[in-house]
């Protein structure tokens, strides 16, 4: 299912530089991208914010 969202002019221009200088698609580099920023997440640690915050959220409804 493909993915839309609207960028400003200045990251296109960006995107489409950086494509043409490593003789890329715009579509390869954002690729490339999503993939570094997925390796680079701490799923775990990503995790156990959420558990917390989830665990806070539910104390403060129960008292209300």
């Amino acid at each position: 299912m493909p993915v839309q969202s609207r960028i400003d002019r200045e990251l296109a221009e960006q995107f489409k530089e950086v494509a043409e200088f490593k003789g890329l698609s715009e579509a390869e580099i954002i690729r490339q991208l999503i993939r570094d920023y997925v390796d680079a997440t701490d799923v775990d640690e990503l995790a156990e914010h959420l558990r917390a915050d989830i665990e806070r959220r539910i104390k403060k409804f129960k008292k209300n």
